[in-house]
């Protein structure tokens, strides 16, 4: 891990964490698909959130409802990149969910389960560039 990183407060950097988490907003759409990944319908992406921080390896959403633990949701990410915009299509599964009493919605925390190889270095390198940026 790189030791500047480690010193810069704005960054929720912790050793135990496979991947650099920022903080970042940008919207998502998504659909909660239930506990059964290998029955997920096809229909839309319906409902509409924004991210409250980002890593390879997942995000969190903050959402006026609860989604539980355990639970699939397929997602929509569209990273703000320059002037453009890349979207990443993903499966994740809520990690963990709490209710966050100052903004009276609940903060979820989504682990990604598959995303391809180039979404993920895309995402890796938007993150890496928002650090850099943050500098």
């Amino acid at each position: 891990m790189d030791k500047n990183l480690e010193k810069n407060d704005s960054y929720s950097i912790n050793e135990r964490r496979q991947y650099t988490r920022i903080p970042f907003s940008f919207p998502v759409r998504f659909k909660e698909c239930g506990y059964d990944k290998d029955n997920l319908k096809e229909e839309g992406l319906s409902q509409y959130a924004y991210t409250n921080n980002i890593s390879a390896g997942g995000v969190q959403l903050k959402l006026p409802l609860r989604i539980k633990a355990g639970k699939y949701i397929k997602m929509k990410l569209t990273l703000p990149i320059y002037s453009d915009c890349k979207i990443i299509n993903v499966l994740g599964q809520v990690v963990w969910s709490r209710l966050d009493e100052i903004e009276k919605k609940y903060a979820i925390g989504i682990q990604f389960l598959n995303i391809d190889d180039i979404d993920k270095i895309t995402l890796e390198e938007f993150i890496h560039e928002s650090i850099k940026d943050a500098k």
